[in-house]
């Protein structure tokens, strides 16, 4: 599996991605966990996306690039995202976060708590 999640919205065309649940999984991942963007391809536009409440829970990932791999907005950020509960090991890169609020509960990446 490339990612195990992935969300690009666009100012272009607008749109929002909120109350998103993903719990459960077991396996590897070749690149970043989670990776959300809103700025694909460099386009621009007058109609900020949103992300809003998505939570990743349960996850046990034995082999990753990076966990997250997140681009928001100065203008319009990625809100909420929860990770919890989640171990992660082999992760070979740090996280790109860039204006997200992430928030971190019960998680260990190789071996180490993440506050």
């Amino acid at each position: 599996m490339t990612r195990l999640a992935c969300f690009r919205l666009l100012k272009q065309c607008g749109g929002y991605t909120r109350n998103v649940n993903l719990s459960g999984f077991q396996g590897r991942v070749r690149r970043a966990v989670a990776v959300a963007t809103m700025s694909y391809g460099g386009q621009s536009g007058s109609f900020p996306p949103v992300f809003d409440g998505i939570h990743l829970d349960h996850l046990v990932v034995d082999r990753a690039n990076a966990l997250l791999d997140l681009d928001g907005l100065p203008t319009s950020r990625i809100r909420d995202l929860t990770v919890s509960d989640s171990q992660f090991t082999g992760v070979i890169a740090e996280d790109r976060v860039r204006h997200a609020e992430v928030a971190w509960r019960g998680v260990t990446v190789n071996g180490r708590a993440v506050r």
